[in-house]
């Protein structure tokens, strides 16, 4: 689609300046304050993230004094999807939100050409600056309402990235199954190994979230070294993405396990909330995530513990267990599908420049 090319600018603007030069592509730190504070839509893109990330730049298009598209880019940020040589980096676009099909797709040319203009050469997105934060579009709603902690973003903005030269690049699913009915064969085989090794598996102690957090970080950067797009983090940062859980965490769906001392595995569910946002009994949890040590000898451990969530689950009243964006080549998808059905769809989109 050929769309008008939008002259950009780093200059302060008010909204009589915006409406007079409207539509226009400005740079966040241009916005009038409070422009960005009056949406309300579940996808847009947490305030404080955009003025204090670590994106190296953040554009909006406004028109008639209202925001109506906003994105940020990140530049070298994670590995290069599509078969380039190894190490080499690409660029995020992610902070994305459109008010309409016009506005994102106007902003995703300009910040093509932008990010083309910058030097780089591959732009992935929408991706917050890694997968560790917000990321994919919902390309397959399905009849389930959103869960907790899901990024459920509008039917119609695939197609923008699409009409803006993107193709996906990854896909997801999210899936859900009766806690009741989940069965693994090989979570069987597993415990009997388990009890060899003397690994044991315990709940969530609150009192000792400080240790718990250093553990779970040591134990998923090592988890996640090889998953697609991965970037590693501090533990700083995990930490940060990590805190906001605690309050809604119930101990008994935070698993543990443990070898020789050792943090070599946990599960983490959470009820699902925005049943209760729905005037709904909460009866599902959201299984988050699902890790272990990379070491050969914990094969089977992620079924292991797939296994006991769910039957901890049921056990105290949960019905239903969803089974939250697994990449369709990952180990936990192959689990999910053993019993599970697909309720959610989602897609990685990129593009060289």
């Amino acid at each position: 689609m050929n769309r008008p090319f939008l002259s950009s600018s780093h200059t302060s603007l008010s909204h009589a300046a915006l409406a007079v030069a409207s539509p226009a592509i400005v740079n966040l730190q241009s916005l009038a304050p409070g422009m960005m504070e009056t949406i309300n839509h579940p996808a847009m893109p947490d305030v404080a993230s955009l003025r204090h990330g670590s994106q190296s730049e953040s554009w909006c298009l406004v028109e008639r004094g209202k925001l109506g598209a906003i994105c940020s880019l990140w530049l070298d940020t994670v590995p290069r999807p599509d078969g380039a040589d190894l190490g080499e980096r690409c660029a995020a676009l992610g902070h994305f939100f459109a008010q309409d099909a016009d506005a994102g797709g106007t902003l995703l040319d300009f910040a093509c050409a932008r990010l083309r203009m910058l030097g780089a050469q591959y732009v992935v997105g929408p991706l917050d600056g890694d997968t560790w934060h917000r990321y994919r579009l919902v390309t397959q709603a399905g009849e389930r309402a959103p869960f907790f902690l899901e990024y459920y973003t509008p039917c119609d903005w695939p197609a923008l990235f699409v009409e803006a030269g993107f193709s996906p690049v990854a896909a997801y699913r999210s899936a859900q199954t009766a806690t009741a009915n989940y069965a693994d064969r090989s979570a069987e085989k597993f415990a009997g190994r388990a009890a060899q090794m003397a690994l044991t598996v315990r709940t969530f102690q609150p009192e000792e979230t400080a240790a718990t957090l250093t553990a779970l970080y040591e134990l998923s950067v090592q988890s996640f070294a090889h998953n697609a797009l991965y970037t590693p983090i501090t533990r700083q940062e995990f930490e940060a993405l990590y805190r906001p859980l605690l309050p809604h965490l119930v101990p008994d769906l935070f698993l543990l396990a443990e070898h020789n001392g050792q943090l070599v595995g946990f599960v983490l569910a959470v009820p699902d909330y925005g049943q209760r946002v729905r005037g709904e009994v909460i009866d599902t949890i959201v299984i988050k995530t699902l890790a272990r040590h990379p070491a050969r000898c914990y094969a089977g451990l992620g079924s292991y513990l797939a296994q006991e969530i769910h039957q901890r689950a049921a056990a105290l009243g949960y019905r239903t267990a969803i089974h939250a964006l697994m990449h369709d080549s990952n180990a936990s998808r192959i689990i999910s599908d053993k019993s599970a059905q697909t309720i959610r769809r989602y897609a990685l989109y990129g593009r060289a420049l």
